[in-house]
């Protein structure tokens, strides 16, 4: 149970740990955003045991690549169609969970 993978973009140490411990064992967990101070995540519970990948993102080229994306986003006819079943409030999971076995495509995306 739990997410396939958390992308925390904020740097808020409350939301990288709700991040983190969202995603389902052997997921993965991605930080882009930079904390101000300490995370109080417990290694072995929270990483070691349920062999959570966790890697961070940075780089020099990010403006760049916000412009790529864009790019992507605004040409003729691209859709997420195929990769995005629907996106649903978290407390509405149900629902999402109700589209899967329903046949949706794609994965579910659920907001809080």
């Amino acid at each position: 149970m739990g997410a396939d993978a958390a992308i925390d973009i904020t740097g808020n140490g409350e939301a990288i740990v709700a991040g983190l411990r969202a995603v389902r064992k052997g997921g993965c967990m991605v930080s882009v955003g930079l904390p101000n101070g300490e995370i109080p995540i417990n290694l072995t519970e929270d990483i070691i045991y349920r062999e959570i990948v966790y890697t961070g993102v940075s780089g020099r080229q990010m403006f760049e690549t916000w412009e790529d994306c864009m790019g992507i986003l605004r040409t003729p006819g691209f859709t997420l169609e195929p990769v995005v079943g629907g996106i649903y409030k978290l407390s509405a999971f149900e629902e999402a969970l109700t589209a899967i076995r329903n046949g949706a495509p794609g994965k579910m995306i659920l907001v809080p």
